[in-house]
This record gives C-alpha cells, sequence and structure tokens, in this order.
C-alpha cells in the first residue's frame, strides 16, 4: 500500500508540474502575442513619425521660399530708388570726367567745341 500512495503522489506530483508548465506556456504565449501587438503598433507610429517629418520638411522649405519671396519683395522700392541714384551718379560721373577732360585740353591749347 505504501508503495501505490507513492506512486500516486507521483502522479498528482506529475500533473501538477504539467499544469504549471502549461500555466506558464499560456502566459508566453500571451507575452508573446502582447509583443507583436506592440511591435505592430510600433511600426505604425514609425511610419506616421516618418510622413510626419517629411511633412514637416516640405513645410519648412515652403516657409523658407516665402520668406525669400518676402525680402525680395520688401527690397524692391530701395533697390528701385538706388538704381535711380546710381543712375544719376553715373550721369554726374561722366560730365564732371568730361569738364575736365575738357578744361584739361583747353589749358593745352585745344579747342574743345
Amino acid at each position: 500500500m505504501a508503495g501505490q500512495s507513492k506512486e500516486k503522489d507521483i502522479e498528482h506530483k506529475c500533473d501538477v508540474d504539467i499544469s504549471t508548465v502549461n500555466f506558464r506556456l499560456a502566459q508566453i504565449e500571451e507575452s508573446i502575442k502582447d509583443l507583436r501587438t506592440v511591435v505592430l503598433e510600433t511600426k505604425l507610429q514609425e511610419r506616421d513619425i516618418k510622413d510626419l517629418y517629411e511633412q514637416q520638411t516640405e513645410l519648412l522649405q515652403a516657409i523658407n521660399s516665402h520668406d525669400a519671396r518676402l525680402k525680395t519683395l520688401e527690397q524692391k522700392p530701395t533697390q528701385e530708388k538706388a538704381a535711380k541714384w546710381q543712375y544719376v551718379m553715373d550721369f554726374l560721373f561722366k560730365v564732371l570726367v568730361a569738364a575736365a577732360i575738357t578744361f584739361v585740353l583747353s589749358k593745352i591749347g585745344i579747342n574743345v567745341q
């Protein structure tokens, strides 16, 4: 009888060990499912972040382009005034040079008319 009792204890212990192993395997499987879900969500978030980064880059390029155009438009009136004064100064310089050459030539004795 004592032998049968030991056999039943061993069988009961094996059943408990098997059920423990099965429970642990079920937990591991559940953890793996959760990890798969996390990996999938991470990949989707990574794709979304990449799309947002591309949109941000495009937006920054557009802003920089608009900024350059605004600066050009802001400077246009000043450039037009500067071009007008550049023309006036060039004309005055040419007149002064011509007058100086005429004066020098008249002092040398060459008549310039």
